[in-house]
């Protein structure tokens, strides 16, 4: 799989990432981003007859047997240094709408520049909606992209026995995290890993960005899914369980251990990786490793902890014993249960500037005053600059912080990076 190139779709050319404000050819249309130049930006966005509708995909077929490679890949993340933060527009319910509006106020408020994913025919309704919060244009980058997806229960027509997958446009939810694409390096070469196959928007969709598309045989969030630079020089891949084994038995060969097969497939994509699986909490729809824990850099990862009369309690104190037998430093932030959703202060955005700077956008919620300042303390106490995002908005719908932003992708967009 590795090394394979995808097909370029016909009609559109490979191209060198350009600045902000330039041109791509005599029938190029201007840059559809913010006005104010950043040097950062190397995407220009071209007219739709240059721009593929869909990115290209590998159809090959995997097999685990492949031998992991052996060259040093890179994975572009949260703590990566000077990496940018992205969010998706969905442009209706209030709630998503107000979760980016606060995350963009609180990105920009910290010297970063968000990157604002928002589906070509919503792009009027976004900037006008950002206007009247007032945040001007100078504010964020504007990358008008065309993602489609198709829902399984209600996206499709039936006629008799003839089955038509029905497309949506634009994203299904401000959880932009989950379907985004990872962006890794090999041999000083962007690639991008199409983790969310097939029904899932794709962010990149529709924008000209031409990046080779590697497929890993595997469908996951990105919610469910860490790549961890340990100290010891060996890689982490710290994964859901369910979410990588149980939601994947369907593409396994029948005579494969899924749980292996998972494994072997995730060294197959990054090399020489160790593989840490961990179990969903009770109350958790989404199957997530950032529901119960965090990574925040330096080995050591931040780990929710319930109340002792919540199921979670044992979980939640196994998950950190599992990590601890494996040389991580751990913390410790709550994790509430609120009905049959869970509350989390480890769904955060921990990052790290292009200064140096630590910065860590930690949700709050109404009601929980003296977990906000608990989880706050620790954040602060590993030396975060802490900038509270309020997400009571979206406390019933699954996730916050994290589920709401992702970072990997701008790796694309950015050419000094």
């Amino acid at each position: 799989m590795a090394g394979i190139q995808p097909e370029t779709p016909k009609g559109f050319s490979r191209k060198e990432f350009l600045r902000l404000g330039s041109l791509v050819g005599a029938a190029a249309t201007a840059v559809v981003l913010a006005p104010r130049v950043f040097s950062s930006i190397t995407v220009s966005l071209v007219d739709n007859q240059q721009v593929p509708k869909t990115l290209p995909v590998l159809g090959q077929a995997f097999t685990s047997e492949e031998v992991p490679p052996k060259s040093e890949t890179k994975i572009y993340n949260d703590l990566t240094p000077g990496i940018g933060v992205a969010v998706g527009w969905v442009g209706h319910a209030s709630s998503w709408n107000t979760i980016v509006e606060n995350l963009i106020k609180a990105i920009t408020g910290a010297g970063i520049d968000p990157y604002i994913f928002v589906p070509k025919h919503l792009r009027q309704d976004c900037t006008d909606y950002l206007n009247r919060s007032g945040l001007g244009n100078n504010q964020y980058n504007l990358i008008v992209c065309e993602p489609d997806y198709a829902l399984e229960d209600n996206a499709r027509n039936i006629d008799g026995a003839n089955v038509a997958e029905v497309k949506r446009k634009g994203f299904l939810s401000s959880w932009i995290r989950d379907w985004a694409p990872l962006i890794i390096d090999k041999g000083l070469k962007k690639t991008n890993i199409n983790i969310r196959k097939g029904n899932m928007p794709n962010p990149l969709m529709g924008t000209g960005i031409d990046l080779e598309t590697e497929d890993p045989g595997l469908d996951f969030d990105g919610g469910a899914f860490f790549y961890i630079d340990r100290s010891d020089g060996i890689p982490v891949c710290l994964v859901a369980e369910k979410e990588l084994v149980n939601n994947n038995t369907w593409q396994f060969p029948s005579d494969k251990d899924p749980k292996n097969e998972a494994t072997q497939r995730l060294k197959a994509l990054f090399g020489e990786v160790d593989v840490i699986m961990l179990p969903s909490l009770n109350g958790d729809s989404v199957d997530h490793v950032d529901i119960s824990c965090m990574p925040v850099g330096e080995d050591r990862i931040v780990v929710g902890q319930a109340l002792e009369t919540d199921s979670n309690y044992s979980i939640l104190n196994r998950i950190e014993q599992t990590l601890s037998a494996v040389n991580f430093k751990t913390s410790r932030v709550p994790v509430r249960r609120e009905g049959n959703n869970l509350i989390s202060w480890t769904n955060v955005l921990p990052l790290i500037r292009k200064d140096g700077k630590k910065l860590l956008f930690m949700p709050t919620y109404d009601g929980y005053d003296n977990e906000n300042d608990e989880a706050e303390a620790t954040y602060r106490s590993l030396g975060f600059e802490v900038i509270r995002v309020d997400a009571t908005s979206v406390k019933n719908r699954g996730g916050a912080i994290h589920c709401a932003t992702t970072t990997s992708v701008t790796a694309a967009l950015m050419k000094d990076l």
